[in-house]
């Protein structure tokens, strides 16, 4: 196998001229049960050339627009939440949205997935002395 390397970069990396700052961009709504703030499961651009973007919220269930200023909408695209009630989030374990996705054509107007998009969301059921979780 030959010899051990015990340093594969033997010359000290030096630091660059890169500065990196941080601003505060979009605050999301106050969040439901679990968190004080509502943890971003995922953001993805709108894709259309607006410079929105949307984020899926895990505890409320939420997809919320940003728009390209960095407001947030007032009334979500989806809420999990208020379709599934409590049992969408559950204190104990990790539950709530998971992620999304845009259909392909969703900003195709009159084709079949026009104005479509997926979910993954975690809950908890209880029923008949048996717990289980639904995706």
């Amino acid at each position: 196998m030959g010899d051990l390397v015990t340093n594969p970069i033997a010359e000290t990396i030096g630091f660059g001229d890169i500065t990196i700052k941080l601003e505060e961009y979009a605050q999301l709504p106050v969040g439901g049960q679990q968190f004080t703030r509502n943890s971003i499961v995922s953001l993805y651009h709108a894709g259309d050339g607006s410079g929105r973007m949307y984020a899926g919220e895990s505890d409320g269930g939420r997809i919320v627009i940003i728009e390209a200023d960095g407001s947030v909408g007032a009334t979500p695209i989806l809420d999990l939440k208020a379709i599934y009630g409590a049992d969408l989030i559950d204190n104990q374990k990790p539950t709530g949205l998971r992620s999304f996705a845009f259909h392909p054509d969703f900003y195709k107007p009159g084709a079949d997935g026009e104005g479509k998009f997926y979910t993954v969301a975690t809950m908890s059921v209880v029923g008949g002395g048996t717990e289980v979780s639904r995706i």
